[in-house]
């Protein structure tokens, strides 16, 4: 991902980036199914779906603060728009050492329950197709440029 990159150059000291960081309606957006196994995704009648926002993959806790996600889905017949906002501080400095460990950055919100039919779930400019009932061997997942 694009933040990746960012996040490694300000970890290095470049970048003259803001120390605060945002992200609206931006990174991986994946469905899960309320029912079933994590892996095996069965999308049912009369059930919600949760939506896994990750605005970013890997962020150290030693240099990035402040961390806060949100996400909301609003249903207008059947679309489903998603909307998420992350954000943190970059503290990272020149010669300062941060933490190799790896926190994801994001939210997780749930539909309403849905009837059955075809829907569009919209993520920023991205949208993936989805029929319930129906079942799928992974979550659905899209992700913005």
């Amino acid at each position: 991902m694009r933040y990746a990159l960012a996040l490694l150059i300000a970890a290095c000291g470049g970048g003259g980036q803001s120390p605060e960081q945002i992200f609206e309606t931006e990174g991986r957006l994946c469905i899960h199914a309320t029912t079933g196994e994590r892996s095996t995704q069965m999308y049912m009648v009369d059930q919600p779906l949760q939506m896994e926002v990750v605005a970013v993959d890997c962020l150290s806790s030693g240099c990035s603060t402040d961390r806060s996600a949100s996400c909301a889905v609003d249903q207008i017949g059947t679309d489903l728009n998603v909307t998420s906002l992350a954000r943190f501080t970059d503290r990272s400095r020149p010669g300062r050492n941060c933490t190799a460990d790896c926190i994801p950055l994001g939210a997780i919100c749930p539909s309403v329950p849905l009837a059955a039919g075809d829907y569009l779930v919209h993520f920023g400019t991205k949208t993936v197709a989805l029929t319930i009932p129906s079942q799928t061997a992974e979550p659905l997942c899209v992700e913005t440029d």
